[in-house]
């Protein structure tokens, strides 16, 4: 399927701004005040993170977290008041603990093991982790609704992150084979969220980092993922080059990556927040 051409403030440089209201707001001021071209403040934590021995982490609840971000809604609205479109961040990662895993765990939502229990894996935050089971109806209803609460309350749209996390020894509501729902899963995630955004009128801004055949006409943009920030070949700036003429080729013509990188963890250099 041919990709859509998406929204001109698309192509415009994209700024991550974090750490709360008050920070996001002095980032996308001091972007005007110096004349510094940029359409979107995207605010990956608006779900809440925290500071600990390893760094900023990002929390996996599903809704605003009203102590990091008390008037998400005003900074909606001063953002929009500088022309910047406001994105958030997404994904089906249901992780015990969070603020949905009873909701999640008690309706079924999830997926499951043979015996019919929720079936969970150790998460990219190292903690027991279920997904949302995309082939049960009430469960994508369930979504919709929930991610339709952070529009409702002012943002553009978000990036809809991972999907490609599917088990293949689990048993999802439609009795499908798992192996081959695996590589569909993605694809599920886009139309979703597709289909939230337009039925709240917005634009469909949004970006991904998985996909397969298919994803071509539901995704707006395809990001590479949290390279280092260096120049080594397996994961710095010289990988980024591949991927997106792989992804080119391939039918997604609207890519993007982290100017410098996304994280220092391995890296030979670092860059420099100014956070105050």
């Amino acid at each position: 399927g041919r990709p859509e051409l998406p929204p001109a403030w698309v192509f415009a440089p994209w700024l991550d701004a974090l750490y709360g209201s008050e920070n996001v707001r002095r980032v996308a001021q001091k972007l005007r005040d110096r004349g510094i071209p940029s359409s979107v403040i995207w605010t990956e934590d608006w779900r809440g993170g925290n500071a600990g021995p390893g760094g900023y982490t990002l929390e996996e609840d599903w809704r605003v977290d009203r102590d990091v971000y008390p008037d998400f809604e005003r900074l909606a609205d001063d953002l929009h008041g500088l022309g910047f479109k406001f994105l958030t961040y997404n994904n089906t990662f249901v992780v015990t603990e969070c603020d949905v895993w009873d909701e999640v765990l008690s309706s079924g939502y999830g997926i499951h093991d043979a015996a019919g229990a929720t079936y969970t894996f150790l998460g990219v935050t190292f903690t027991n982790t279920t997904l949302l089971d995309m082939s049960n109806a009430a469960a994508r209803e369930w979504a919709r609704g929930v991610w339709a609460e952070g529009l409702a309350l002012g943002a553009d749209g978000w990036m809809a992150d991972y999907a490609e996390w599917l088990p293949t020894d689990i048993v999802l509501a439609s009795g499908e084979d798992p192996l081959r729902a695996h590589n569909l899963y993605p694809g599920e995630f886009q139309r979703l969220t597709r289909e939230v955004l337009a039925a709240a009128g917005r634009e469909t801004g949004w970006f991904v980092r998985s996909g397969y055949l298919g994803s071509q006409p539901l995704v707006q943009v395809f990001w590479a993922g949290d390279q280092q920030t260096d120049f080594s070949l397996w994961d710095g700036m010289p990988s980024v080059i591949p991927m997106g003429i792989g992804l080119g080729v391939v039918g997604f013509p609207y890519f993007a990556h982290a100017i410098g990188g996304y994280q220092s963890a391995l890296a030979l250099y670092r860059r420099q927040f100014e956070t105050s």
